[in-house]
């Protein structure tokens, strides 16, 4: 099982950078989720998938800026498996 810890900073990342984009892409992102997969941001750390689809349906090719943003929120511990894993399949 994936630590709370970790799926906490996959939350806050993932909410801090859509924020900088506006609280609109927060809301409409976490709808998504919720609608989609029944899950919140902190599920992603386990899915990423689920939020590389929304992303890439929202925003096209830009997505990557967006997942750049998340990983430089979780640079200093992407070399922990679980958050590896998440950029890997974010960056697919």
């Amino acid at each position: 099982m994936i630590g709370k810890t970790y799926r906490d900073l996959i939350s806050i990342a993932v909410e801090k950078t859509l924020m900088d984009m506006g609280i609109e892409v927060v809301e409409t992102v976490s709808q998504r989720l919720k609608e989609d997969y029944n899950s919140n941001f902190a599920d992603c750390l386990e899915n990423p998938e689920y939020l590389q689809r929304i992303l890439q349906e929202y925003y096209g090719d830009s997505y990557t800026a967006i997942v750049k943003k998340i990983e430089d929120y979780i640079s200093e511990f992407k070399t922990v498996q679980s958050l590896e894993n998440f950029l890997l399949v974010l960056n697919k």
